[in-house]
Order: C-alpha cells, then structure tokens, then sequence
C-alpha cells in the first residue's frame, strides 16, 4: 500500500508538471477562432402563402483572444474581460450583451477547456445561461469546437481608414484612421463613448490584433461592395493602403462580407475605447482619405472651407 501511494502522488506531481502555466494557455488562446458557419433558420409560415425568402446571412459564431479582452459569439457586441486558471476559462461581462441577462450588471460565464492546439480549441460552458445562449445559436451545448483563423497574406499597411454610417437603431456612426505606427485619428459622430474629433496612439497590442486580422482576409477575392438583402441596417466602410496598392471594401448588413472582415470590422469598432484620446478639433484636416465630419466639429475658421 505504501508503494501504491507512492507511485499516485508521483503521477499527481507529473501531471502538475506537464500542465501549462496560465500564461502559457493565455500565449496559446490569444487569436481569432471561428465555431462554425451557421444559417437563421427560415421563420415559421403557418398561413401557407408563399413568401418571398431573402438569405439573411451567416452568424458569426466566434471567440477573439487578445492580452485581457476577448469577444465571444457575436462580432457586434462590446469585448469582454477574460482569465484563465489552469483549464478553465472565465469571461465576465462589462455591459449586458444578451436580452435575458438585461438586469445583471456584471456576469462571469465559465468555461472547461477541453482541448488547446494550435488549430483547435473545444470549449465545454459549465454555467446554465451560457448553455441557455448556446442553445439558441445553435451550437453544441456539452462541447463547442472551434478552429483558429490563419495567416492568408503578410501584408504591412501604411494607412488605414475605417467608417461606419447610421441605421434604423443605435449603431454607432463614425470614422478613424490609422497610420503604420499606430497614431489614431478619431472622429465618433453618435452612438458612441466619444463624440467629437480626437488623436491618440493605439497600444501595441492593439496594433498588432489589427495587423493579424488584416493578414487573414483573403485579399485577392475580396469585393469591393458586399451588400445584405434587407433594409435600414449598417454600412461599414474600410480602405486599407500598402504602398502603392489599396484596398476599398463596403459592407452593408452585419452578416454581410467574409468572416475574417466582419472580425476586422468589429475590432475596429471597439479599438477607440482602449485609446487614451486626446480632444482637437484641428484633425479634420489631417485625415489621408476623404470622411465625413459635422459642420459643428470643424474648428470655426475652417468651416469657410468644407
């Protein structure tokens, strides 16, 4: 018995030893990874009428690592604090992002990782509600399996310049740019933190989470336009330069566009949140590419001018 004791505390010390440290698993999760392509479903017609049947696009059903903040399922939704400890994930909310969870201020969702490589990553929810939101996407509730979005191009860019227009709601409405060094021009109209003209200077973290995002489109098929069959939603705009070729993309509808832009989109949209702004109204004139910047922003003695 003594010898049976031995060897069990023996096994327990090498599986400590064998198990990565938390920075190890927070250097291996950091990234982009994708669930699954999953369709709405067509709506119940219990008249019989035959009915017109627009595709409403792909859900993007996806979690997004960086050092402290992911995004989990949607890519419209305000990021999130993460931790992890050995081999569980826990992701507490800044806001409520789901209808049924309106009243709870803060939410700590958990998460068993099954499995981590460099391609995959299985995630089992231990909390009831995260099984509850699971289920209404769709998504294997015991195991979600997803796959890590890879290098398509090495593309370095010099400038890029990202806008988004209004819609029938909320939605935020505003236009930024950023150099290869990171310095960030910003300009939020409304439905936004921060409204007016500002610069600042992206982190260099957050530098780099936009570059990987840009290295996994699949430049040479992009369309300049992509466009959903529905009204009264958003358009998202982006023209990425790299020396001298360019890149113009338009998307309108959130489900419009590649997978891999829509994550760009959605980091774009949050980035300035990060950003220690600093107000000056003079930018406007500093911008690369054409934005639209309301009369009452522009320093008084340029108006004359727009």
């Amino acid at each position: 018995m003594k010898h049976i004791g031995i060897l069990f505390a023996l096994t327990l010390l090498c599986i400590g030893c064998n198990r990565p440290s938390d920075e190890e698993m927070r250097a291996a999760i950091k990234g982009d990874w994708i669930v699954e392509q999953i369709k709405i479903p067509p709506k119940p017609n219990p008249s019989g009428k035959k009915l017109i049947k627009l595709d409403m696009g792909e859900v993007l059903l996806s979690f997004s690592f960086e050092d402290t903040l992911c995004s989990y399922f949607d890519d419209f939704t305000r990021f999130a604090r993460y931790s992890l400890h050995n081999d569980t994930l826990f992701i507490q909310e800044r806001i409520s992002q789901h209808p049924q969870h309106e009243k709870s201020e803060k939410k700590i969702f958990r998460f068993l990782i099954e499995k981590l490589t460099d391609k995959e990553l299985i995630l089992t929810p231990l909390d009831k509600e995260m099984k509850d939101i699971c289920e209404d996407n769709k998504i294997d509730t015991a195991r979600i399996k997803l796959k890590k979005v890879t290098v398509k191009n090495r593309l370095t860019f010099d400038v890029l310049n990202f806008s988004t227009g209004g819609c029938y709601g909320t939605c935020p409405v505003m236009s930024l740019e950023i150099d290869s060094s990171g310095n960030f021009l910003f300009c939020g109209i409304e439905h936004v933190d921060t409204v007016g003209l500002f610069r600042g200077k992206l982190s260099t973290s957050d530098l780099a989470s936009i570059r990987q995002k840009i290295n996994a489109l699949e430049l040479d098929s992009l369309r300049e336009k992509y466009q959903a069959p529905w009204t009264c939603d958003q358009t998202r705009n982006i023209i990425i330069k790299s020396g001298c070729k360019s890149y113009s993309i338009s998307a309108y509808g959130f489900r419009s566009g590649p997978r891999e832009l829509r994550l760009l989109f959605h980091k774009l949209m949050e980035v300035y949140r990060n950003v220690h702004l600093t107000q000056d109204s003079t930018i406007a004139g500093q911008f690369k590419f054409n934005v639209f910047i309301p009369e009452d922003m522009l320093p008084k003695d340029e108006d004359s001018d727009r």
